[in-house]
């Protein structure tokens, strides 16, 4: 599984309005996936990932997609070569669900 696997759902949550569904198969997806995500690559792509990923949770209110986030965010951190901030962190792993509100 790549980030690309995840853009077209970001960039429909954008603009427009979906269901929880889609929000739920990303979750599922990242469990399959076991929160191992293939070129990924170091600092820009990961928070894009990360921050695209949370929009999409907060957007459809999913909690399944949110808490498969925060666990996401846990793993890139501990990773050798990405840096985040503890704002990063907690801006990632506590707000999507009352972020962008609808």
């Amino acid at each position: 599984m790549t980030p690309q696997s995840f853009l077209g759902l970001v960039n429909t949550v954008l603009i427009f309005k979906i269901g929880p569904q889609m929000a739920d198969l990303a979750a599922e997806a990242l469990r399959r996936a076991k929160y191992q995500l293939r070129e990924v690559g170091v600092g820009a792509l990961a928070s894009a990932l990360l921050y695209g990923l949370a929009i999409v949770a907060a957007k459809t209110r999913s909690e399944a997609l949110s808490s498969e986030v925060r666990v996401l965010v846990r793993g890139v951190r501990r990773r050798s070569g990405i840096a985040m901030s503890a704002g990063e962190t907690f801006a990632l792993s506590w707000s999507p669900l009352r972020r962008f509100r609808t």
